[in-house]
């Protein structure tokens, strides 16, 4: 992540730790959680891929400079 900060493909003032712990605690919820979920019509697997896909879209949307989460966090 710092070498995307320092391209500037990541934010500068980006919290990295704070950004690692995010990512983790994402991905280790849907892991804590994805048995209990009721995927009658979807196997885990193809389930699995898709949470992965949505998650790091969001995840790295949120994390890019020039978005709209900067620019709500600053109005709280």
């Amino acid at each position: 992540m710092r070498d995307e900060v320092d391209a500037g493909i990541l934010g500068p003032d980006l919290d990295i730790d704070a950004a690692v712990l995010l990512i983790d605690a994402t991905f280790k919820g849907y892991w804590d959680r994805r048995d209990h979920v009721a995927l009658d019509t979807l196997d885990s697997e193809t389930m699995d891929e898709r949470y992965r896909k949505l998650a790091m879209t969001v995840l790295i949307r949120g994390l890019k400079t020039d978005n709209a989460a900067h620019v709500v966090l600053k109005a709280i």
